[in-house]
């Protein structure tokens, strides 16, 4: 089609196997249960395997928010285009919930401008997520994102996915 996609390359290990499974289904049914495009989730365009790996193609979008505040410096951002960016990410957040999923992993690097853009928003990498009440990982959240519950190794939930977001805003 010579468009200009992004080819995400899931590592043959027993574990990444199991995590790229689950992240292609939860992705392919939020984009099912999407139609219009509305929700700010990034678009699976096809999945395939090579020499074992599974690849995920995804829409192309621009530099995550980390990469983002990185070229400007780290200086604070407009509180318009933090609300703009903060009310996307939790329409993103508020639909994946109202579908059973918690991300598990809010941080600047998993949403994505579009390209052109510097307030329209995506979220993306689902590798890390989860049904509500299914946990399936340990290990979750980066460090500087990890809500209380799961710093306390307590049942987490849809909350953390909040607490990690106002942590980005």
């Amino acid at each position: 089609t010579k468009e200009t996609v992004a080819v995400k390359i899931i590592v043959n290990t027993p574990q990444m196997k199991k995590q790229g499974e689950a992240e292609i289904s939860m992705v392919t049914f939020l984009n099912e249960e999407d139609t219009n495009n509305s929700n700010c989730i990034v678009r699976v365009l096809d999945t395939f395997h090579f020499r074992d790996h599974a690849c995920v193609v995804f829409e192309m979008l621009g530099n995550n928010l980390y990469e983002f505040s990185k070229s400007n410096y780290f200086k604070r951002a407009a509180i318009n285009q933090v609300r703009t960016i903060g009310r996307q990410i939790l329409k993103a957040i508020k639909f994946t919930h109202s579908r059973g999923i918690v991300h598990c992993d809010m941080k600047p690097e998993n949403v994505l401008l579009l390209l052109g853009s510097n307030v329209k928003v995506k979220v993306i990498d689902f590798g890390s997520a989860c049904y509500i009440g299914q946990k399936h990982f340990d290990y979750i959240q980066s460090r500087f994102y990890r809500a209380p519950e799961v710093m306390l190794g307590i049942p987490y939930g849809p909350p953390m996915d909040i607490w990690s977001t106002a942590l980005v805003l």
